[in-house]
């Protein structure tokens, strides 16, 4: 999916998967299947935070 909208290699891929995850959490997704965890533990709580405001 994230290469058909920017063409780009899997290892390049992160911030377009951190941004749908986020997408995914807005719109009411329970659970996430992630590799990099501390990653989305950050973006997670900082989108939480800007929710907030």
């Amino acid at each position: 999916m994230i290469d058909k909208i920017s063409m780009s290699l899997p290892k390049d891929r992160l911030p377009a998967t951190l941004a749908l995850h986020l997408e995914a959490i807005r719109n009411g997704a329970a659970s996430i299947r992630v590799h990099d965890v501390a990653e989305h533990v950050q973006a997670i709580k900082i989108q939480q935070a800007l929710d907030a405001t």
